[in-house]
Parts: C-alpha cells; structure tokens; sequence
C-alpha cells in the first residue's frame, strides 16, 4: 500500500514539474516575441536601419532557447521559418517592412539559427536578397533546402 502511494505522488510530482515547464517555456517565448515586436516597431521613415536589424540578430543570438519555440504569437515584422526537424530556423528581416514601400525596392537580412552536436550556432545569409520562407530536410546527413 505504502508504495503504491509514493509511486502515485511520484507520478504527481513529474506531472505537475511537465506542466510547469511548459508554463515557463510559453512566458520565455511571449516575452521574446514581445521583445522583437518591440524592436522592431515600426520606424518614422519607414526603414530598419542595420543599427536595428544588427539588435535583433543579436537578442536572437543571445537567446539560443529561442530554436525551441513555437512562434504561436505574431510577429509581424519578422518571417519566421523552421524545418521540419526543428534544428534549423531562418529569420528574415525586410529593411521597408513586408507591405513595405515599393518604390525603394527590396533589401533583406537572413540569420540563421541551428543545432549541431547539442550546441546552437548561428550564421547571416549573405549575397542573398530573399526572405527564407520554407526549410526542409533533404537527407538524415542533416543537408537543408533553404527556400524563398
């Protein structure tokens, strides 16, 4: 009898810390998304200067937890893409906003975010004047197609 209530309570308590995880995860994640939307407000002029583009690669950078979010909440100003595998995510900044002006053309900055060997890295996309919008996985050797 005794053990059947310590493995009940022990059920209980991994239960209950799955649940709080979870909890946390969601608030990390809506504070990030708030955090971008914030920086990336939409600016007088109607162009992200690199001042603006370089602090978000580098808040995303700073968070390397990021790869594991869901991305439930909008982010308006950011395309978000992510493979299928959840190891490799582009975020593509375009400097007139999406919807943008036409007339001044189009000018985006990509950075890339993956797991290699348990670590995250990252790396900007450059010569490259399109928004990431699709990743997917080729092969289990980890080879990815980058699409716009």
């Amino acid at each position: 009898m005794k053990a059947n209530t310590r493995n009940r309570y022990i059920w209980l308590f991994v239960t209950l810390s799955f649940i709080s995880c979870g909890q946390i995860n969601n608030q990390q994640e809506q504070t990030f998304v708030q955090e971008i939307n914030r920086m990336l407000a939409w600016p007088e002029n109607g162009v992200y200067s690199d001042e603006v583009m370089d602090s978000v690669f580098d808040f995303i950078i700073r968070n390397p937890q990021s790869l594991e979010y869901e991305f439930s909440e909008e982010t308006p100003y950011v395309e978000i893409a992510t493979s299928d595998d959840g190891n490799m995510r582009a975020y593509s900044l375009e400097r007139y906003g999406f919807a943008g002006n036409p007339s001044l053309g189009f000018s985006c900055r990509t950075l890339l975010q993956y797991r290699s060997r348990g670590s995250v890295f990252y790396q900007e996309v450059k010569d490259f004047n399109g928004l990431i919008t699709h990743i997917h996985l080729i092969d289990s050797n980890k080879f990815y197609l980058l699409r716009d």
